[in-house]
């Protein structure tokens, strides 16, 4: 198992991830990596793919015990940075990521990489795109 998650923490990140952080950066939209993977690991990947400097916090699962997509997740990480959820984005590849924030109140923007169906009982996202750069621009749209 530290072999498996040892390899996690050594994936690159895709070609649209640092272009789409320069992006929010230049919007003064805060960039907060929310995941259900450890602090440790997280970090590492921030650290090896050179993008430490347009990430402003990270807030793992392991902050407040409690796992993505259950709604109190993104509304504690709303709160940890006195944000309403309403003035919240959560961007993700995974539908359930995107239906547990806009459950808790966040606008929600899916990104068409790992999964090409977004269940329509879950509701509609306010945005599908399939690049992280699209996300960001129509994600500062919706904010503004």
């Amino acid at each position: 198992m530290k072999e498996i998650l040892g390899i996690f923490s050594q994936l690159p990140a895709h070609q649209d991830v640092k272009p789409a952080l320069e992006r929010a950066k230049n919007s003064e939209c805060q960039a907060v990596l929310l995941t259900n993977g450890s602090r440790a690991n997280t970090e590492k990947l921030v650290r090896d793919n050179g993008i430490e400097h347009l990430v402003d916090d990270i807030v793992s699962v392991e902050d407040f015990s409690i796992w993505k997509p259950q709604t109190e997740l993104y509304r504690l990480a709303a709160l940890k940075y006195s944000c309403a959820p309403a003035n919240a984005l959560l961007v993700a590849a995974h539908a359930w990521d995107v239906h547990g924030a806009i459950q808790a109140g966040f606008h929600g923007i899916w990104i068409q990489r790992h999964e090409s169906f977004y269940h329509p009982l879950m509701g509609n996202p306010d945005g599908q795109v399939t690049s992280l750069v699209d996300a960001v621009d129509l994600g500062v749209q919706r904010l503004q």
